[in-house]
């Protein structure tokens, strides 16, 4: 599912129905530029599971862990992570996280895990979640192209969320989603 967000605001929307809709163990693994709304997207799903924390990014800490909504949210960046990281390190963080039950796990920047070739954290994310979605966002120019350039887009740019669903719940939950999309005026321009 490809989704057409006017703003930020829609995008915090999409996470807040999704949080909502969570009810065990997930993990979100959010792709995309500098500034296209993967924070924002952490910080509508911190308020669709009832987070009362402020959400900020990990960027450099790697994860925040929040513990006062209905579940636990580890929210993760690897936007640092380069090939001379240290892989235990972020192992252990992940060990350490996939451990607790229930828990939904956001993944900002997943793809630089490849910077560090570790099979095992793949490994270890597919076998303890079963439901996954990956949503990739992008600036959006027109229906048939879209910028990475983020510096000459603003808050209020419209973005292309693209939404891939993994296991049987989190297939409902993008069903729900596009729904709720519609009902809302949300512009889905492909299916």
């Amino acid at each position: 599912m490809i989704l057409k967000t006017a703003n930020l605001e829609t995008t915090l929307r999409l996470g807040e129905t999704i949080g909502a809709n969570i009810h065990n163990n997930m993990a979100l693994f959010l792709a995309g530029p500098l500034g296209a709304g993967k924070t924002t997207f952490v910080k509508g799903l911190a308020k669709g599971l009832e987070i009362q924390e402020k959400i900020i990014s990990p960027t450099f800490t790697m994860v925040y862990e929040y513990y006062s909504g209905k579940l636990p949210l580890c929210h993760f960046d690897f936007y640092s992570v380069l090939p001379d990281s240290k892989a235990d390190k972020i192992q252990w963080l992940i060990h350490e996280v996939i451990q607790k039950p229930e828990v939904v796990i956001a993944v900002e920047w997943f793809k630089q895990l490849a910077n560090i070739n570790d099979d095992f954290l793949s490994k270890k994310l597919s076998e303890n979640f079963t439901n996954s979605l990956t949503l990739n966002f992008a600036y959006y120019d027109s229906p048939t192209t879209s910028s990475t350039n983020h510096q000459e887009f603003s808050e209020n740019s419209p973005r292309i969320i693209e939404i891939s669903a993994l296991g049987h719940k989190a297939k409902l939950i993008t069903e729900l989603c596009q729904k709720e999309f519609k009902q809302l005026e949300f512009k889905q321009f492909i299916n």
